[in-house]
């Protein structure tokens, strides 16, 4: 008789465990979206008006000056060159840097071919080498490179400095200094466009590349530097997409440290209680089934080691399941429902 009522008390605990821990989950599932939609608020607010100069665009308007300098001076050459002979000294090289360059520099280019042709059909430019220019616009932008004055351009009547939000030249002289002259910028200061056009030739410049390379010690002297060449960039009015301010870049990372902020209560109280169900599931006195084994009170001990562990391990799991659901977009649970993720995140 005893025997019998043991095991109906064994299997009312685990029905009761197993629902208290199904309902537990799915009220926690249900939460996840709001904490993911409070981390986001968060974020949101604190970056609302940020903006930074957008680096990426100046370093592929740089890469396209060394790109379109290569292609006039293809279309100028008597016979065919390739882009490492144009840009690198190759008979001052020994055989580690002569082989280091040949297995690398055709894919060097080939980036800033790629980086480049992300802006080249959308914003306006005027190359020239001094013997042939080359222009995606009906705007004459020629006139910059044959005046140096920076007011009263205009074409058909209307003044370039009015057409465009941004208007710069870039000149490589004889001797290979870029010389930036800035026709008008609404967007940032003239200075402080200069200098990151200065710092994209810094970072993207061929010297700076070729010293990322352990064959050389000082790449200053084994290239060839870009002269006598005259680019105008210009990012006119109806221009829509990225500019030369951007809005902070918005990382899903960083919003980790949010979701836990937001998170950590929940996930307390969801701990509280997991650990009052493990007491009250092994209680003795409650279940009025001590057996010699379970004597004293290491039933409170087990429970509190558990919560313990509980707490240490399942919360990183828990906020990783939250931040699944905001990575992936699935803010809703409908959304989640309709997703293979709603495996991993039901798993957690």
């Amino acid at each position: 008789m005893l025997d019998t009522k043991l095991k109906n008390s064994k299997k009312i605990r685990l029905v009761i465990t197993i629902c208290a821990l199904l309902v537990l989950t799915i009220a926690n599932v249900l939460y996840f979206p709001v904490i993911g939609e409070q981390a986001s608020s968060q974020y949101s607010e604190e970056v609302t008006d940020q903006r930074e100069i957008n680096i990426d665009l100046l370093q592929a308007l740089y890469k396209g000056a060394l790109v379109m300098y290569y292609e006039q001076a293809l279309q100028t050459s008597e016979e065919m060159i390739e882009p490492l002979e144009l840009f690198v000294k190759l008979d001052s090289l020994n055989e580690e840097q002569t082989q280091a360059l040949e297995e690398n520099f055709d894919y060097i280019y080939g980036h800033w071919v790629s980086d480049f042709e992300r802006y080249r059909y959308e914003i306006d430019y005027c190359a020239s080498n001094g013997s042939i220019s080359e222009s995606n616009t009906a705007q004459n932008l020629a006139l910059l490179i044959a005046n140096n004055n920076k007011t009263g351009y205009s074409n058909s009547g209307s003044s370039l400095v009015d057409h465009y939000r941004n208007l710069w030249v870039m000149e490589f002289d004889e001797l290979g200094q870029l010389q930036v002259r800035v026709i008008t910028s609404d967007d940032i200061s003239e200075d402080a466009l200069v200098k990151n056009i200065k710092l994209a030739e810094y970072d993207c410049g061929i010297e700076s590349m070729i010293d990322n390379y352990a064959e050389f010690s000082n790449a200053a002297t084994v290239i060839n530097r870009v002269k006598n060449f005259t680019v105008v960039y210009g990012i006119s009015e109806e221009y829509a997409g990225e500019g030369l301010l951007v809005e902070s870049v918005y990382y899903l990372s960083d919003m980790y440290g949010y979701i836990e902020n937001y998170a950590s209560p929940a996930f307390l109280i969801s701990v509280l209680v997991v650990a009052a169900l493990a007491f009250i599931m092994t209680s003795p006195k409650i279940w009025k089934d001590i057996t010699p084994e379970r004597k004293g009170k290491w039933y409170v001990f087990e429970a509190a080691a558990f919560g313990v562990c509980l707490f240490g391990g399942w919360y990183r799991w828990y906020c990783d399941a939250i931040y699944q659901m905001e990575n992936r977009g699935l803010r809703s649970i409908s959304a989640l429902i309709g997703s293979d993720e709603w495996v991993k995140i039901f798993r957690y």
